[in-house]
């Protein structure tokens, strides 16, 4: 089971090649306290039955590890802002047993990209993403995991890229449902929030919109792409346009100090998660 920790819960996206149980493993030899990892393929819709077998490897290796938050990612196919309503349809229903996933593997969230509006309107596919979450909600079990959306770079027609976008859905979604929000640093400098030149000003200005208590998780990337650029391009801590003072500045901001925070940076060797896991480390006072 996981466990109530008092050191800083950070962690790693990573694979669960070989069983749930391997990024369970991966995040303990990383010295981590928190991980996310995808439930099944994200390529595709295929879901797989969990077996008792596999639930039972699960829930050894988490027994042994020292993880106080498991997140799922939902597949990047979830396109639940479709103008396309055959193709929102399909997405709810995969978004459904995503979430049903995270129930069985008991996470504490289940993070998703709301998706795209393709030849609609970006105010249409706010109305359709919280169509389709209220019919999600209806079909879950309440209380935890959480559904996080993630604030998003806007690259191509890709919605939720503003604050006022995400807090026009949260406040459309039936007050009860258990959802909120996971920041991608990434994500918001290139949507053109300036996290490098005024943290404390985009720190503010979102508790102002959505509110720092919808905040459930933050993902750790660097950006290879500049201020507003609305390009999505992850880049390793402190080697992109954001720099380490930025992720300094977020890593000892009190205000964020109880949030799960996940790498989810370049995979380009083998060490690359233990050397950005180490760079973070080494920002905290």
């Amino acid at each position: 089971m996981k466990k109530s920790l008092s050191q800083p819960l950070l962690g790693a996206h990573l694979s669960i090649a070989g069983g749930f149980e391997q990024a369970i493993y991966a995040a303990r030899n990383l010295g981590c306290t928190a991980v996310q990892f995808f439930s099944k393929s994200n390529r595709q819709w295929h879901a797989p039955a969990i077996t008792d077998e596999q639930l039972a490897r699960y829930h050894e290796a988490l027994r042994v590890a020292p993880l106080g938050y498991v997140a799922i990612h939902a597949s990047y196919l979830i396109n639940i802002a479709s103008g396309d309503e055959t193709q929102r349809t399909k997405a709810r229903n995969a978004l459904i047993t995503e979430y049903q996933r995270a129930v069985t593997l008991d996470v504490d969230a289940l993070i998703v990209h709301p998706g795209s509006y393709g030849t609609g309107t970006i105010q249409a596919s706010l109305a359709h993403v919280a169509q389709e979450l209220n019919l999600v909600f209806q079909e879950t079990p309440a209380g935890n995991p959480k559904l996080l959306l993630e604030t998003m770079a806007g690259q191509g027609t890709n919605t939720c890229f503003t604050f006022e976008q995400l807090a026009t859905i949260l406040n459309a979604v039936a007050p009860t449902s258990p959802i909120g929000v996971c920041l991608d640093t990434c994500h918001v400098y290139a949507a053109g929030y300036d996290l490098k030149n005024n943290y404390n000003g985009v720190i503010t200005l979102f508790n102002s919109i959505i509110g720092l208590n919808n905040l459930y998780a933050i993902h750790l990337n660097d950006s290879k792409k500049g201020l507003g650029t609305r390009v999505d391009r992850h880049e390793h801590i402190g080697e992109g346009q954001l720099g380490l003072a930025t992720f300094a500045a977020l890593m000892n901001d009190p205000r964020l100090a109880h949030l799960p925070k996940i790498l989810e940076t370049p995979k380009d060797t083998a060490d690359d998660d233990a050397r950005n896991l180490k760079t973070i480390r080494d920002l905290l006072d």
